[in-house]
């Protein structure tokens, strides 16, 4: 079944180049450039040039590099001035959008890529995978290597009014880290190809959640809500902890109170001392989860990525950040409150029962 898929991220983190390795993956898919149409939309009509004229305070001339950086840094400087010329152009591309769709032909899948997160049109696309770069400085320095023609200040700029990491992260369905290429816009074609098969295929999707869960918060709670909305099945695994070993066995999940949209699609596997990623293949997977909380948990989690890929690189890391009313839960502050038993059932789920109690 054809699917559209919108390929999104912020500038500079290498959607282009995804999109090539798309293009030699996918032969009958369609591939369509946003920005391409919004030129070519700028150029050949003339009321959209006047409405920018407008906008601008002089006449504008697309073939004027002076105009055309001007109008650049105008908006990205000015939020209600980015918003008129939004209004202007997004509806005339989504429209030639549909028209291309309209016109095509066979089953092949659609690729759009975009730089537009926020849209009223979100529902127009079947899945987002966004390209992002975890590691800000990194990211500066390569806009600056490849777009010679701005400055540090204008890169700045531009990025303080595109969507921060965290909210494509949020936003999406599958995210693509370039942070960990060893140069700028370097994809593993063979993971590129697993993340496209798991929005494309219709097939059992299952995945891993692991973590020591001591016990399984709220939190933990929220973070497999929101993959069940991807995978058909999840296995949350405890994995082992020689730190916390003296807590093993003292919680444990009542399956039977478990709520009908979970039961027969989370799974809870008892502790277990192999490695996390050996363990993950044996679910027949090679999917695993992770809840982040804020951006220490996003540096603790870029360690264990690291980790698991130098003990199985063919691991791949979903990341997904908690829902923000349990993003300030934690295991250790369940255990604080242990005794107060009206707080702790406000941390974790009716589910999780405390042994001997």
């Amino acid at each position: 079944m054809r699917k559209i898929i919108r390929i999104t991220g912020q500038i500079g983190v290498g959607k282009s180049s995804l999109m090539r390795i798309l293009r030699s993956l996918f032969t009958d898919a369609v591939f369509i450039d946003t920005d391409s149409i919004a030129k070519e939309i700028i150029k050949n009509d003339a009321q959209v040039r006047q409405k920018l004229s407008t906008c601008l305070g002089c006449m504008y001339d697309h073939e004027n590099e002076d105009h055309t950086a001007r109008l650049r840094q105008i908006f990205f400087e000015n939020n209600a001035f980015k918003k008129q010329i939004e209004d202007i152009v997004h509806p005339l591309v989504y429209a030639e959008i549909e028209k291309i769709i309209r016109n095509r032909n066979g089953s092949g899948h659609i690729f759009i890529e975009s730089a537009l997160l926020y849209s009223n049109r979100a529902n127009f696309f079947d899945a987002t995978i966004s390209v992002i770069c975890s590691n800000k400085e990194l990211h500066i320095q390569r806009i600056l290597e490849h777009r010679t023609h701005l400055s540090k200040q204008e890169v700045h700029a531009i990025l303080s009014q595109q969507p921060s990491v965290v909210e494509y992260i949020q936003k999406s369905d599958f995210v693509i880290d370039t942070a960990y290429s060893e140069k700028a816009h370097i994809f593993d074609v063979s993971l590129c190809v697993e993340w496209i098969d798991y929005v494309l295929v219709q097939k059992q999707k299952w995945a891993v959640f692991s973590g020591s869960f001591l016990p399984f918060t709220k939190g933990h709670e929220s973070v497999v809500e929101q993959y069940l909305h991807i995978f058909d099945r999840i296995f949350v695994m405890q994995a082992f902890n020689p730190e916390k070993d003296h807590l093993r066995g003292k919680y444990s999940i009542d399956e039977k109170l478990l709520p009908d949209h979970m039961k027969g699609r989370v799974f809870f596997i008892k502790p277990q001392q192999k490695m996390t990623a050996h363990m993950i293949k044996e679910f027949g997977t090679r999917i695993q989860i992770r809840g982040v909380r804020d951006d220490q948990d996003m540096i603790y989690e870029q360690k264990i990525y690291k980790f698991n890929h130098i003990i199985d690189k063919d691991i791949i890391t979903l990341f997904v950040f908690a829902h923000p009313k349990y993003e300030s839960i934690s295991s250790s502050l369940a255990r604080q409150v242990e005794s107060l038993d009206s707080v702790f059932r406000d941390i974790v789920p009716p589910y999780v029962k405390i042994e001997g109690s």
